[in-house]
């Protein structure tokens, strides 16, 4: 289980996760609610899912969150370890700030066979301004900016070679993901250009960029129609 540095955990926390792994013992992977200054999770349940199941859940909920963030989750080391075996070579020697957890997330998916969710809060998130996702640093911001683009072309690219391998379901959750990815990536461009540049050059790239988060939005919202219309 990851615990960020700026979050703690409730004092039963481990004992907690312990019951749940004796009671859910064919997951690969647990799902938690966190709560604290940010509430997320806020719509998960006592469930366990079949992947297909848990990917349909997560589109019908339609949350605006990070549901990739690695906190919160418990992954078998078998799952973990066979996941980042896709990317050994991908990112050795590179340190990624930005987007690791969603990287690393998009191939437990592809490995997972069954995921469980829990209600219960035992992992309390806490809003750090200095945070690589709030940072003001034009350097750091800059630098946040490669590791998506980084890992935005590293799904993509797999995506794209493995598609007649990967079931259709998935496909389309994991493109769906890759898009949210693009957005935020695209937000935080806006972000660059306004601290970096002068006031044209910022709005120059902002409407730029409004237009494209416009496209990438709808075309999400018709990639979640398409599933729900064609799996349920």
């Amino acid at each position: 289980m990851f615990l960020d540095p700026d979050d703690y955990l409730e004092l039963n926390a481990c004992e907690e996760c312990v019951r749940i792994l004796n009671t859910e013992k064919e997951s690969d992977f647990i799902y938690k609610r966190i709560s604290g200054v940010i509430n997320r999770g806020n719509f998960l349940q006592d469930q366990t899912f079949t992947i297909f199941e848990y990917c349909e859940n997560i589109i019908i909920q339609n949350k605006n969150i990070c549901y990739w963030n690695l906190c919160s989750k418990l992954i078998k080391t078998e799952i973990y370890l066979a996941s980042f075996s896709f990317l050994e070579k991908e990112i050795l020697n590179t340190r990624l700030i930005m987007a690791e957890d969603a990287l690393i997330y998009f191939f437990i998916i592809l490995n997972c066979g069954k995921i469980t969710t829990s209600a219960k809060n035992i992992y309390y998130y806490c809003e750090n301004d200095n945070s690589s996702v709030g940072t003001n640093d034009i350097v750091k911001i800059e630098k946040n900016l490669q590791d998506e683009k980084m890992v935005i072309g590293i799904l993509l690219e797999f995506l794209n070679h493995h598609k007649k391998n990967i079931e259709l379901y998935l496909y389309v959750f994991l493109k769906i993901m890759i898009g949210k990815l693009i957005v935020y990536k695209l937000h935080r461009e806006i972000k660059l250009y306004r601290l970096k540049y002068n006031y044209m050059i910022y709005i120059m790239k902002k409407i730029k960029n409004k237009f494209i988060i416009k496209y990438f939005l709808l075309k999400r919202f018709l990639m979640e129609k398409y599933f729900k219309n064609k799996f349920n």
